[in-house]
């Protein structure tokens, strides 16, 4: 996306690749998983973790470094959306920004909650949009995955 906008802004190859390099230095992602029984599945997970993980209501936050998904932190289920916004807002501050919400699934309630949470956050939202996440990844964390994104919108 940010490849496009400078191409569109009158940008040649250079400043496409360019506007990559920032948004990949720049962007935050967090996802996490509504279930523990698909990273239980796919072996992230042993049947002990996911026992107590879902006894205590717990969630992992998971993002990509250096291209790996990793689990950052862990947070209860309830207050998954919270703790992604904190953090999209501790990073980026009242800078502008472009959030992508990303869904495992078509459940529209779920969806219309995170866009009610994203507006209700104190983050300067200039761009929006929403991001249906494929089967493939359904396949590996489960339907109901959900992740927020946010970038500074560029200039």
């Amino acid at each position: 996306l940010a490849a496009r906008e400078a191409v569109s802004r009158g940008g040649d190859l250079a400043a496409a690749r360019q506007a990559v390099a920032g948004v990949q230095g720049s962007l935050l992602a967090e996802f996490t998983v509504p279930t523990l029984e698909y990273l239980r599945r796919g072996g992230r997970l042993s049947r002990t973790q996911e026992f107590i993980g879902n006894m205590l209501g717990v969630r992992p936050v998971l993002r990509f470094d250096a291209g790996r998904l990793q689990a950052v932190r862990r947070v209860r289920a309830a207050q998954a959306t919270g703790d992604i916004l904190a953090h999209l807002e501790a990073q980026f501050g009242r800078e502008p920004v472009a959030v992508t919400i990303g869904h495992a699934g078509r459940d529209p309630a779920r969806i219309a909650e995170l866009r009610a949470a994203v507006q209700a956050s104190r983050l300067n939202v200039a761009q929006g949009r929403l991001q249906l996440l494929g089967p493939v990844i359904g396949a590996h964390v489960g339907p109901g995955t959900y992740g927020l994104m946010a970038r500074p919108v560029l200039a």
